[in-house]
């Protein structure tokens, strides 16, 4: 694999002018803006010559979408790296190159932003019936608020979710959009599934049986099982919280 550094990219604006004149005003004739940098024009070219290669860089704003967008377009992978460049890597000077890249790969692929999601399901997975929760339960909530403050973040709900809640969270339509990397979105009324980018969950069982309509179809095969614990609820003998999180991607090495 070949990795390019371009720690400046621009949008080259290539315009091309017929019988130009100098000292007189000029009409274009044709334009063209095309992702640059000396980095991404080696990515291009290695591309074009069929070579597998990713291109890293800082991007930011309309600017940086647009690169981005227009590499995708071309099908040049590309790692943003404006997420780690807070970071230090320390170098001693007796690591090989291999070593250093890995550890600049290793926080390329941390970037992904974090979305952590909560809800319940009974042992059919089912959620609502008849728009109606199959169940709820004080201890729960006050366990997930506990969870939310442990880790500093606020609680971000559905307007449907709110009345199990008093004052210090937060409601909207769309709460994971407005979610931060703190921040815990439990949902009831929808199926999780649905809920795009997301890197942790906190799932609560009933252990027990609800007739329902809605049950949540959400994928845990890319997730790894982190912890189980187990509380007695207000109304239930038995509540489990499982804590799942999403599996690293690893970078194949050539």
């Amino acid at each position: 694999m070949i990795y390019t550094v371009t720690f400046n990219p621009s949008l080259d604006y290539i315009v091309s002018v017929n019988n130009f004149q100098l000292g007189m005003t000029n009409r274009t004739a044709t334009e063209m803006m095309l992702p640059g940098g000396k980095g991404i024009n080696v990515s291009i070219v290695l591309k074009n010559l069929g070579l597998e290669n990713t291109a890293l860089g800082f991007v930011a704003g309309f600017t940086g979408d647009e690169i981005v967008r227009r590499l995708e377009h071309d099908r040049i992978d590309f790692a943003d790296m404006s997420e780690i460049c807070d970071y230090t890597i320390s170098v001693t000077g007796k690591e090989t190159e291999e070593e250093i890249l890995n550890k600049v790969l290793a926080l390329v692929d941390s970037k992904e932003p974090k979305l952590h999601i909560a809800f319940a399901v009974d042992d059919n997975n089912g959620m609502m019936f008849n728009h109606r929760r199959v169940s709820k339960d004080s201890k729960l909530c006050k366990e997930l608020l506990n969870s939310v403050y442990s880790s500093g973040g606020r609680l971000q709900i559905r307007p449907y979710s709110s009345p199990l809640f008093e004052d210090g969270v937060y409601t909207s339509d769309d709460p994971w959009n407005k979610a931060g990397p703190n921040d815990i979105v439990f949902v009831e009324d929808i199926d999780p599934a649905i809920i795009y980018g997301v890197t942790e969950v906190t799932l609560f069982r009933w252990n027990r049986k609800y007739p329902s309509d809605l049950k949540s179809t959400f994928d845990f095969s890319k997730y790894e099982l982190i912890e189980t614990k187990e509380f007695t609820g207000s109304s239930h003998e038995k509540i489990t919280k499982e804590t799942w999180k999403k599996q690293e991607k690893r970078r194949k090495q050539k």
